[in-house]
């Protein structure tokens, strides 16, 4: 399950973050309003945490842009105390609310209630081309069916290139689309060497990659064909 946290409180969001990773979800942060309309455009979410009191802009408001843009995606607002009758007047927005401080336990079996009861349909449980297969459920990837170690930049790299393939892809996107494990934004040469390492993982020859590919002065393109001519 792919899992977003918006929340603005780094020391809360990491440890949202580490705690729901080690409960075997796939964890993306958004510190701000705008950085989690980039990730709602990009990936598809089945559960978001949504702080209340962000700096760019009430989580109401984006709480109402999710769920007329993203039906499939649940909400569990994160409030503080003297937010939560305001947030009780309009809990219909989401499924369920926290109030701060909270236990991670407790969201924990929140989250998993919230999700136990879904109706949407299914998401697309993994991304196959080719001889590679992307699980969206888990940061698991396998390469001829055999499973192949990747760091969570890496995962996520290959994931965003595989869900746009044959698609010219500018480093610029990219960038905005990718994060690393604390929800900081990955600059250009941690990209460079990400690419690398991660061409070294699923290429038979890195050196002349047949998947990904560097598009010169623009960025990479994912070839779900394996011959295509740069």
């Amino acid at each position: 399950m792919n899992l977003l946290i918006v929340e603005d409180e780094k020391l809360i969001a990491d440890s949202l973050a580490l705690a729901l990773t080690q409960a075997g979800y796939v964890v993306t942060i958004a510190s701000s309003i705008q950085q989690a309309n980039l990730l709602l455009n990009q990936h598809n979410f089945s559960l978001i945490l949504l702080d209340l009191g962000l700096p760019d802009g009430d989580g109401f408001d984006l709480g109402t842009t999710i769920k007329k843009n993203y039906p499939v995606s649940k909400l569990i607002f994160l409030t503080a105390v003297d937010e939560e009758e305001r947030l009780v007047a309009g809990l219909e927005l989401g499924e369920d609310y926290i109030t701060k401080p909270f236990r991670l336990r407790e969201l924990l079996v929140r989250i998993k209630n919230v999700l136990a009861t879904e109706t949407q349909p299914l998401i697309q449980p993994s991304i196959i081309i080719g001889e590679l297969e992307l699980s969206l459920t888990q940061p698991i990837v396998k390469r001829y069916t055999q499973e192949i170690n990747l760091s969570p930049l890496e995962y996520r790299l290959l994931q965003y290139l595989m869900e746009h393939p044959n698609r010219t892809l500018t480093r610029e996107q990219i960038l905005a689309s990718i994060w690393d494990h604390s929800g900081n934004f990955v600059n250009d040469n941690t990209l460079t060497v990400t690419m690398k390492r991660l061409r070294q993982k699923i290429e038979n020859k890195p050196q002349q990659p047949q998947r990904l590919k560097t598009i010169r002065g623009l960025g990479y393109f994912f070839d779900s064909k394996g011959e295509h001519t740069i």
